[in-house]
């Protein structure tokens, strides 16, 4: 399973898995029906009208103009996001853990359609996906971007609560409770990250989202960042489970 280094918006590194071709392939055709959707719609108004054959310049670069720059768009308004690829739950993301800017949009919106004119329906395109090793078509290679799957939305009861092992158990911070939810799903996941990690990289990731954490919720601690994670997660926990 290829995966990917993602840096968040708190600076913190995420490993996702990059989008199988099943899931591009799919998004890409839902793409495509809504474009072809869209187009049919006003055919149908105008045929019905009678003015299909009287449409001027102008009306016409209106009509297809949305289409043209479907993907540029949508990919630049929806954070690398197209319709069809936030109904399969994956997004365009940087190589170097950056998030894309216009300008990388911009080459894979640019590239993209070269690709796909070469072997019917994108054929060429998703076999150099396939090839590359880190889910890069012609258009990624260029822009330095790639496409991972998203993880799914999992509530934290699911990988968080569970009944206090102590009921004597101490809360060091109960600021902790300051946090939401998907930021604990968040620092839960940095945490099994981290026991995957060499020792000073464990240590280095681990310091990086404790002062990340302690900005966040306004707090200072003298503990290691690995057991300053352990005890955030036990606290937030405890206090969690106490108020259900």
């Amino acid at each position: 399973m290829a995966i990917v280094t993602v840096l968040t918006a708190n600076n913190v590194a995420i490993e996702y898995e990059i989008a199988g071709i099943g899931d591009r392939a799919i998004a890409t055709l839902i793409d495509w029906v809504i474009m072809f959707a869209y187009f049919y719609i006003w055919y149908r108004i105008f045929a019905a009208s009678n003015l299909l054959n009287n449409l001027g310049f102008t009306i016409k670069l209106l009509i297809y103009l949305p289409i043209f720059l479907y993907h540029l768009l949508c990919e630049l308004f929806l954070e690398g996001q197209s319709i069809g690829k936030k109904v399969r739950g994956i997004r365009v993301v940087m190589l170097d853990a950056g998030r894309p800017a216009f300008v990388n949009y911009f080459i894979r919106w640019v590239i993209t359609p070269f690709e796909f004119s070469f072997g019917g329906a994108g054929v060429v395109a998703l076999m150099v996906c396939a090839a590359s090793g880190r889910g890069q078509r012609l258009a990624d290679m260029a822009a330095g971007t790639t496409v991972i799957r998203l993880k799914s939305k999992t509530s934290i009861h699911e990988t968080l609560y569970a009944p206090p092992s102590d009921p004597n158990y101490v809360v060091q911070f109960s600021e902790v409770l300051h946090l939401t939810d998907s930021e604990m799903n968040l620092i839960k996941q940095v945490q099994r990250q981290i026991y995957r990690k060499k020792y000073d990289q464990a240590n280095f990731f681990a310091e990086e989202t404790k002062k990340s954490i302690c900005k966040k919720i306004n707090i200072t601690s003298d503990m290691d960042g690995i057991t300053f994670l352990e005890t955030i997660l036990s606290d937030y926990q405890h206090l969690a489970t106490a108020h259900t």
